[in-house]
């Protein structure tokens, strides 16, 4: 009805277009062991749904998701994505634009960081840049991270599971990352003592006593708030566009 009015969608069309996406949309998400809360997770699922659409007709569909979603994000129901994102589909349907970074573009990132002040956000950017490229992480995994998901020990370690503050995409989600292989020595020590701290903190915060369940990357005041992507992700973001 919404296209309809906007005379984006003549209304003997209107059946074809819910169908063109409706039924595939629906089996993806019944798939997953939680709805979609961020960008990366609606883009992956649209990845997954692209893979049951006919190659002539992924230039079409995608173009009705671009609509569908859109008024889903108007209407509150769900966040906005770049529709540049939707776009990005081969004839295959599979992403043709990874949107990969070098190791120098990378190193850039992390130069630039450090010309600010450099606080306990340009800390907390650095690690989490570090997580997602060296790791392979998700946004949403590292900003649920907690305490005790670090493991300190002759090989530290990283399990990226369900918690209190997020879910897994599905069960093999779930996973064991092998820090000292993964990261260079100097961020995975720059990590360890971030932990450190962390726990320093929630020792002041709950007489002498650190609750390990707290998360590990947050503002100094709120140990169970995660970060928002305007305060941590999208300053990195901006940065890394005028790098790339």
């Amino acid at each position: 009805e919404h296209l309809i009015n906007e005379k984006k969608v003549a209304i003997k069309t209107g059946h074809d277009y819910l169908t063109s996406f409706g039924s595939k949309l629906l089996r993806i998400l019944a798939l997953r062991s939680s709805f979609p809360v961020d960008e990366d997770d609606w883009i992956e699922v649209y990845v997954e749904m692209f893979e049951l659409v006919r190659t002539k007709q992924i230039t079409a569909v995608s173009n009705h998701i671009i609509d569908f979603h859109q008024f889903a994000a108007d209407q509150g129901w769900v966040c906005a994505i770049d529709n540049n994102s939707i776009r990005r589909y081969g004839p295959n349907g599979k992403v043709v634009d990874a949107n990969l970074i070098t190791f120098h573009e990378f190193d850039a990132l992390v130069n630039e960081l450090k010309k600010g002040v450099f606080d306990r956000r340009t800390r907390m950017q650095i690690l989490i840049a570090s997580l997602g490229f060296y790791c392979g992480m998700r946004v949403s995994e590292i900003l649920g991270l907690r305490i005790c998901d670090l493991v300190e020990a002759r090989l530290s370690t990283l399990n990226i599971t369900a918690n209190q503050f997020r879910n897994s995409k599905s069960a093999t989600s779930d996973r064991i990352s092998p820090l000292y292989v993964l990261l260079p020595n100097s961020v995975l020590a720059d990590l360890l003592k971030f932990k450190q701290e962390r726990l320093i903190e929630s020792k002041l915060s709950s007489e002498n006593k650190a609750n390990h369940f707290e998360l590990l990357f947050c503002k100094a005041d709120q140990p169970i708030k995660m970060l928002s992507n305007d305060y941590i992700i999208k300053p990195m973001m901006n940065i890394l566009k005028d790098i790339a």
